[in-house]
């Protein structure tokens, strides 16, 4: 069974989500690792939070676990943010799908958005006959969030930082 964990990221005038995919068996074992890179009193990992020197290190840390990831990026000029949103979710849902993910983490988003994130994955898992159980999950209940989420910010800044995950993160462009 593979389970993937998913955030997202926005930069003008892009909007990005990224997923890293990871075989249940090994959940376990890449959640400890991520959490031997909290600092004390630090209660999760966020990449725009951290100084470049631990941005370094946790990309190096997420980089040598046993995970595949992806990413999606669309445009947002011009277009409603729930919008992008919804395009970028029905993308990583047919992704996730087509690569045998079982069950999906979100990182946590409250109140409408989630029922609206809600909406859009049940309405399109419908409508492609799948099913992929997912759910929503605050940053710090799950450390592989913040493996996404530093994939997430890999993606977004380009460069050196994507190097270091080869040909085991994908980044695909959605048309507006």
């Amino acid at each position: 069974m593979k389970w993937a964990f998913s955030d997202e990221s926005r930069r003008k005038p892009h909007m990005l989500m990224a997923a890293v995919i990871i075989d249940t068996h090994a959940v376990a074992a890449a959640r400890q690792e991520m959490r031997t890179l909290l600092l004390p009193r630090q209660r999760r990992l966020h990449m725009t939070d951290e100084r470049q020197s631990r941005r370094d290190q946790i990309l190096d840390v997420v980089a040598r676990l046993p995970v595949d990831g992806f990413a999606v990026v669309a445009i947002t000029s011009g277009r409603r943010i729930p919008d992008v949103r919804a395009d970028l979710l029905r993308h990583v849902a047919g992704e996730l799908i087509g690569g045998g993910v079982e069950r999906w983490t979100l990182d946590g988003v409250e109140g409408v958005e989630r029922d609206r994130d809600r909406s859009v994955l049940t309405t399109h898992l419908r409508s492609v006959g799948a099913e992929l159980l997912f759910d929503h999950l605050p940053t710090q209940a799950d450390p592989l969030l913040w493996a996404a989420d530093a994939v997430a910010w890999a993606v977004g800044s380009g460069g050196r930082h994507l190097e270091r995950f080869g040909d085991r993160l994908e980044i695909t462009q959605l048309e507006p």
